[in-house]
């Protein structure tokens, strides 16, 4: 136990000191070695799972989490911590598999309801997930986020009574946390918006949207920097010399699928995996590990990367180890992760090997479908009409200067087409990833796979024409949108 001790020490003291320097390689080390010594380090291990999951590193955090359990006496606390993370690192059955085995009023009855339900939505067991949602708003009639995930799996024949328990529940809501009553408006939209009563679900959908501008306000100016920065200094020359040089085992696994939010990135994500030579695909959200390796995504930064004697296969041996970490390490899988726009220069120049797929709808449809999307990672922009159009122009600013860069590399898809046309649209997709045509991919829905997106049920439908002129109803309350995004 003594040499225990002093090795923890020692590691633990490297690892304070390497966070200090934000020095992600040095974290993991020593973070590594205390899993190596089995360090007695007891409930200190929470910390280690969070920083470790934070880094991409989901084996080691789960590895720390192992230890948090049993340096716990196996608490119901620690392993709700296991639980937590093999959610997040979508390990989804046994998540659910150890969350069916705890006492389900510890920690606290909503976290382990809430969990359980958004566990078994993403498994597309929505029958399961309803009963624990329930549970959690019957606990909690204050969370806005547990009525928003029951309003996100409702179906159209039962709103009219989840319309009603949150009409009930509405002056205990706003009474809650800011995020909780916008969660709680959201949800309240949805479920007006499905049953067709556009007016109720506008009302709610700007009282959700008032609340979250003021808490999440957006900065033009950073986002403007952030989309000049994407594209400066990369050349088609550049990419040509990248493409010709060796490249590391696996490169040419990843698909990466991007475009605007609610576009339909997630329908060509389910699309592919349907392929049997795909074996995964998620919203990996690597890209923010990769910059802080580099501080910056433009071509300067990679040159200065190659200065201090990095280079672009180690970049591509780092997104690859870290999507194994989370989708395996076998198969092609699909990336779909928000922003790509703002890191293809280096995951161009860094795995020339994969191809890219842009997805294009409707501006109109696509604006209402990200004002009326409560997205978990909170992006500032999608909170008022004038800031969706700001951020659109740049994205299709971006979406100009990539393919004239990138070329036949990246493959544009209309949404609109796609839905309309799926026999014509999905060969072209397939032949563009190398994939053979499989009739599977025609019938997307049939394939069973976790999805954490806010598509979650949409995919689970067959291919539909339901959403064009999705906005329609709404073309009112975009007025702002449309004056703004049209203007030069």
């Amino acid at each position: 136990m003594e040499a225990r001790s002093a090795v923890a020490a020692t590691q633990v003291a490297a690892l304070k000191n390497a966070i200090a320097r934000r020095h992600r390689a040095d974290v993991n080390r020593a973070a590594f070695a205390l899993i190596r010594a089995r360090a007695p380090l007891g409930s200190q291990w929470r910390a280690l799972v969070q920083l470790l999951e934070q880094n991409g590193e989901l084996t080691a955090s789960l590895a720390a989490a192992d230890l948090l359990v049993e340096q716990t006496g196996g608490s119901d606390a620690a392993r709700f911590e296991k639980a937590s993370v093999l959610a997040r690192s979508g390990r989804l059955d046994e998540a659910a598999g150890l969350l069916e085995s705890l006492d389900p009023g510890r920690p606290t009855p909503l976290q382990h309801a809430y969990l359980r339900g958004t566990v078994e939505t993403n498994r597309g067991r929505f029958d399961t997930a309803r009963e624990q949602l329930n549970r959690a708003v019957e606990i909690a009639p204050a969370s806005g986020q547990a009525w928003l995930a029951l309003a996100m799996i409702a179906r159209r024949e039962t709103c009219a009574e989840l319309k009603e328990r949150l009409r009930a529940a509405a002056s205990v809501a706003a009474q809650a946390a800011p995020l909780d009553r916008a969660a709680y408006h959201s949800a309240c939209g949805a479920v007006h918006d499905l049953e067709g009563d556009a007016q109720t679900a506008r009302e709610h959908f700007g009282r959700c949207a008032d609340i979250m501008a003021r808490q999440l306000p957006y900065d033009r100016s950073t986002d403007v920097r952030g989309a000049q920065e994407a594209v400066r200094g990369y050349s088609t020359d550049r990419f040509a010399r990248a493409g010709a040089a060796p490249q590391v085992p696996g490169a040419d696994r990843p698909i990466f699928v991007t475009g605007l939010p609610r576009s339909g990135t997630t329908l060509v994500e389910q699309i592919l995996v349907s392929h049997s030579a795909v074996a995964a695909g998620e919203e990996l959200g690597l890209f923010p590990i990769l910059r802080r390796d580099l501080g910056a995504a433009s071509a300067a930064s990679l040159d200065a990367l190659y200065s201090r004697g990095g280079s672009a296969r180690a970049i591509a041996g780092l997104y690859l180890h870290l999507a194994s970490e989370r989708l395996g390490s076998s198969g092609r899988f699909v990336d779909k992760t928000l922003s790509a726009s703002r890191y293809l220069g280096v995951l161009a120049e860094a795995l020339p090997a994969a191809p890219i797929i842009w997805l294009r709808r409707d501006p109109l449809d696509c604006a209402w479908s990200c004002y009326r999307t409560f997205f978990v990672a909170g992006l500032s922009w999608s909170w008022n009409p004038l800031t969706i159009a700001e951020h659109f122009k740049l994205e299709d600013q971006l979406f100009a200067q990539w393919q004239d860069l990138l070329g036949e590399r990246m493959l544009q898809v209309e949404y609109q087409q796609l839905v309309s046309d799926p026999a014509t649209v999905i060969p072209a997709i397939l032949e563009h990833c190398g994939l053979e045509f499989e009739p599977a991919v025609l019938e997307p829905h049939k394939t069973s796979r976790r999805v954490t997106t806010a598509s979650v049920a949409q995919v689970r439908q067959p291919i539909h024409q339901r959403a064009i002129g999705i906005a329609q109803p709404y073309r009112e309350q975009l007025q702002p949108f449309l004056d703004a995004y049209q203007a030069d």
